[in-house]
């Protein structure tokens, strides 16, 4: 009898998760309003959202090291949830988010709109030293599966602009630097030296995306960053200097 109650149990939610899906209905996400809409968000992402589980290792971490008086700089948005859980700690104005998906955009506002928060949101790529002022995206149907490598499936390309990434830490000088970039983020920290004013970086690592063989730990070792071991078997790159 337990068995079949709990079958009963998750056969409820599965049908409730699946209506507030297909509603597109506003849902609060540890203290943040997301909207949810079907055009951008997968079923698969909808999900972990629903059952607790999306970004959770980035949220724990950010929740145990930012503090009040930090500057935030965020690379790659998503859908805003990170940006609107680190404007709850420290003013909406401190923190700087950057997404490379046009397609994100009009969403990540409507998310910020509806927790009314004004954050400081740009569409572009950071690159360090670039060469070129636009370069393709790749967007595929599911948006943690887009970015500048071109994956095995995807929907489309667009032209993205492009901004050099140390005049940009020059210009906003962050002392928290958050990155989840799908795996970019070897390609991006491969030569650069974050400036002395950054003094906590999180990193989510993507070494299934990429072909670059950078050590990307020792690298942030060799700039001062004290690194957080058992972040890093969530795949969590997690220092302080």
């Amino acid at each position: 009898m337990k068995e079949i109650k709990g079958l009963l149990k998750g056969l409820v939610k599965s049908i409730l998760n699946n209506i507030r899906y297909f509603r597109g209905a506003e849902i609060s996400y540890y203290g943040v309003k997301l909207k949810l809409s079907r055009t951008i968000v997968s079923k698969a992402i909808a999900f972990r959202i629903y059952k607790n589980k999306y970004e959770v290792n980035e949220m724990k971490i950010i929740d145990a090291s930012l503090t009040s008086s930090d500057i935030v700089m965020e690379l790659g948005t998503g859908i805003g949830f990170i940006a609107l859980f680190c404007a709850k700690r420290v003013a909406a104005k401190q923190v700087y988010t950057f997404e490379a998906n046009p397609l994100l955009i009009p969403h990540i506002k409507e998310n910020f709109r509806i927790n009314k928060q004004e954050i400081n949101l740009f569409n572009s790529i950071l690159k360090h030293k670039p060469v070129e002022r636009a370069c393709n995206f790749y967007i595929s149907k599911d948006f943690y599966s887009s970015g500048l490598t071109r994956p095995k499936y995807f929907d489309r390309t667009v032209q993205v602009s492009v901004i050099d990434f140390e005049a940009e830490l020059n210009r906003i000088e962050p002392t928290f630097l958050i990155v989840d970039i799908e795996g970019y983020e070897y390609e991006l920290f491969k030569e650069l030296v974050l400036p002395s004013v950054v003094k906590k970086i999180l990193i989510e690592l993507h070494p299934e995306k990429t072909s670059s063989f950078v050590d990307i730990v020792g690298n942030f070792k060799n700039m001062g960053f004290t690194i957080n071991e058992s972040y890093l078997e969530l795949n969590q790159l997690y220092g302080e200097r």
